[in-house]
């Protein structure tokens, strides 16, 4: 049925060789300088285009990811149940933008938003958000950022998993700003982050470091939050943190020269300051093939304050109880 084409293709380029290549190629053979000149402009012209900013250039482009993770991190020592208000907030913001999101799409194209998206996950695949998944306790360095991950009561993450990019209609980008926004603040947090999981180079977009004499730290803290508060006036910068994390306060102890006569040490007060507040093994019990360690410690409600740390009493060696400021 094409049979006609070929013929009518070869005489058309045949054409184009005779009337334009050859014509061409005789005249820059003939004028080698200016086919140069052209070759030269052309990238003149190319270059003040970029550098212009008619041709837009991004050396690393933001690609789509179906796998987003937020981190959150507050000061050593923050109870879990403070980290799991925040991550539970930052779980709820995401629902609401999902279903917001669901919302105005089903409106737009008149398609139920359970026929637009399903779920295998009950109760979750309300919009774009396929399943969610919120952890207390640690944080899993999956987004290639600076920060690193870490442990304990302080910290939490949430692990989203969003619908391919043939069912959404919502870039991830898009979809990490709404979340951070509709999340609001969190007091007293040290580092949030948002962001996609494994995707693009390793390393904050901006980063950079401050460095000053150890006897000067409280104007490099100073500077840190200036710096801060200025990169927090331009627009797109988010998540913006610092590596200071002093850690918990910590309480040092000595045995006092008056009370060495008594024979305590510093084992012993660091013993006893432990077994007050961890707890001293008693006794184990055999629990079919398990041993299950029988621990004894001080009530909760004399745990919690340096007037109950100075309450503790310390035995000596002649049998006598006595506080441990005396010693």
């Amino acid at each position: 049925a094409l049979s006609w084409l070929s013929p009518r293709a070869g005489r058309g380029l045949e054409w184009i060789c005779k009337s334009l290549y050859l014509p061409t190629l005789r005249f820059s053979l003939q004028h080698p300088s200016v086919p140069l000149a052209v070759s030269i402009m052309m990238f003149i012209v190319t270059g003040g285009m970029i550098r212009g900013g008619i041709v837009p250039s991004i050396l690393f482009p933001k690609s789509d990811n179906n796998n987003l993770q937020a981190t959150i991190a507050f000061p050593d020592g923050t109870t879990a149940e403070e980290t799991d208000n925040a991550t539970r907030q930052m779980e709820e913001a995401l629902k609401r933008v999902s279903a917001r999101i669901a919302k105005a799409r089903s409106e737009k194209s008149g398609i139920a938003i359970e026929d637009i998206y399903n779920s295998e996950v009950e109760g979750q695949g309300t919009g774009p958000v396929r399943l969610m998944y919120r952890d207390v306790g640690t944080i899993t360095n999956l987004q290639n950022a600076a920060g690193g991950g870490g442990s304990g009561s302080h910290v939490g993450q949430i692990f989203v998993e969003l619908f391919d990019t043939e069912i959404r209609d919502i870039h991830s980008d898009d979809l990490l700003n709404m979340w951070r926004e509709e999340a609001g603040t969190f007091p007293g947090a040290d580092r949030i982050t948002y962001g996609s999981v494994g995707v693009g180079p390793g390393g904050k977009a901006i980063e950079f470091k401050l460095l000053a004499p150890s006897d000067k730290v409280d104007q490099l803290l100073a500077a840190t939050e200036a710096v801060k508060t200025q990169l927090g006036e331009f627009a797109g910068v988010y998540d913006i943190a610092d590596d200071n994390t002093p850690g918990k306060w910590e309480f040092q102890f000595r045995v006092k020269d008056r009370a060495l006569s008594t024979g305590v040490t510093p084992t012993d007060l660091g013993t006893t300051v432990r077994n007050a507040y961890f707890g001293a093994e008693v006794m184990r019990l055999q629990r079919g093939r398990h041993d299950v360690k029988l621990m004894v410690r001080y009530p909760e409600d004399e745990r919690g304050s340096l007037v109950d740390f100075r309450e503790i009493r310390i035995r000596t060696a002649d049998g006598v109880e006595r506080p441990i400021t005396e010693l």
